[in-house]
C-alpha cells in the first residue's frame, strides 16, 4: 500500500490520481501518522464497496470489545 502526505494530496493531485489507479487505495499520513484511507472506486459497484467498508469496520469494533471483555 502507498502512502502519501497530505501535502502531497493537494499539492499533487495527478500524482494522487495515478497512484490510485496503480494501487486502488492509498493511505494519507499527517505528520508521519495515518490519516486517512483514500479508495479508487471507478468502475465499481460504490454501494457493494461501502457495503463491504461498513461490515469490515463492525467486525474491527467487535474484535475490539471482544479484546476488551477478555481484559
Amino acid at each position: 500500500m502507498e502512502f502519501l502526505t497530505i501535502r502531497e494530496f493537494t499539492a499533487f493531485p495527478r500524482k494522487t490520481r495515478e497512484t490510485l489507479k496503480r494501487n486502488g487505495k492509498i493511505v494519507l499520513t499527517n505528520n508521519g501518522k495515518p490519516s486517512m484511507l483514500v479508495f479508487d472506486i471507478a468502475g465499481k459497484d460504490f454501494e457493494a464497496l461501502i457495503d463491504t467498508l461498513n461490515r469490515a469496520e463492525a467486525m474491527r469494533l467487535l474484535e475490539e470489545v471482544q479484546a476488551q471483555a477478555v481484559k
